[in-house]
């Protein structure tokens, strides 16, 4: 099957394969929360950008490799970023260690295999597959194995420990200061715009980094799906595409589930006040907040601190954003606050 059979096959109602299986969500609530261990996020409209940092653009051919080539694409990022090399890392030989099989991979495999190593492409090659059958798959599969000696070498490329980050565009702003992300999205028609269309249904989920969010909040990513044969895998999604799920990588400390469960259990607004998740309104609200914070900077490092918490008490427990500006404004003053954000606005 050739890559623009492949690109085809995405927009069917009912695709054969997906590149990308989706993480139960029981999974990523085990992982350690970016925003309780990485500081408060960035005011600014535009974020730390990444692009400078990307490898030459791959594509990941027929195969259903994504999860791996933006993956890897990661590590290159990181390396360049912090240490001025240009390591190329073999997708292939991530994708089968981490579980990968015919339907794809989940994203968290592939996060925590590379946590464990990266193994560099010039020791296991990656092919760029024109079909994809089962007896391909065995033939992939098989040339995938990376001898002891290339996981030893790897280890020393090895990411940091993996975070869950709040797929708001105010909370990946904030990551993008410490990580590129490594986000789910679904896709389907309009995917190849110049900036994708939010959309009502996807034909498939796809995994890809986010290198920056643009100050108009279009959401830039580096692509391993081929569009022409000029494309260099830089392409935006519009500030509403919907982010199914988003990891980042960064330094976590041994006793953070401890650390967590303190801070979540001290403030019930980290529950979301009993209610079930809208993440919609999530980020709706982060934004607001963000915009409005701009006009008060004295407040900046205190709300900051507690950024989850006003998130929350704005989306699920009936306060204004009003009504927390004059708490930590109290705060800032007397060191009291004017409510008890463990309990709803309705509550006090």
């Amino acid at each position: 099957m050739s890559i623009f059979s492949y690109v085809n096959n995405l927009f069917k109602e009912k695709p054969e394969y997906s590149g990308l299986l989706l993480d139960d969500a029981s999974d990523l609530e085990n992982l350690p929360r970016h925003e309780l261990f990485a500081g408060a996020p960035s005011l600014s409209l535009e974020s730390r950008d990444w692009t400078a940092h990307c490898p030459p653009f791959r594509s990941q051919g027929s195969s259903y490799w994504c999860t791996a080539f933006a993956g890897t694409a990661i590590g290159h990022m990181f390396e360049h970023a912090q240490n001025g090399v240009s390591p190329i890392f073999s997708a292939v030989e991530l994708f089968y260690r981490t579980g990968g099989g015919s339907w794809g991979n989940y994203l968290l495999n592939v996060a925590k295999g590379m946590q464990e190593s990266l193994v560099l492409e010039s020791d296991v090659p990656t092919p760029r597959p024109t079909s994809w059958s089962a007896g391909d798959q065995s033939l992939y599969h098989n040339a995938s194995f990376a001898k002891p000696e290339y996981l030893e070498k790897g280890k020393k490329f090895r990411l940091a420990g993996v975070a869950n980050v709040r797929p708001d565009l105010s909370s990946m702003r904030a990551a993008l200061q410490i990580s590129p992300l490594y986000i789910a999205v679904g896709i389907g028609r309009g995917y190849f715009d110049r900036v994708a269309p939010r959309q009502t249904s996807y034909s498939v989920y796809h995994a890809v980094p986010v290198v920056k969010i643009e100050s108009d909040g279009r959401i830039k990513i580096f692509d391993s799906l081929t569009q022409t044969q000029t494309f260099d895998g830089f392409h935006h999604l519009a500030p509403n595409y919907e982010v199914t799920l988003a990891l980042s990588f960064i330094d976590i400390p041994e006793n953070w589930f401890n650390l967590q469960n303190a801070q979540m259990n001290r403030h019930g607004a980290l529950h979301q006040y009993g209610l079930r998740r809208v993440l919609v309104l999530e980020q709706m609200r982060a934004d607001e907040l963000a915009r409005e914070l701009k006009k008060h900077p004295t407040l900046t490092g205190f709300v900051g601190r507690d950024w989850t918490i006003c998130v929350n008490a704005l989306a699920y427990g009936g306060y204004s954003v009003q009504d927390l500006f004059n708490h930590y404004t109290q705060i800032r003053r007397s060191g009291r606050g004017i409510f008890n954000l463990e309990r709803p606005r309705n509550a006090q």
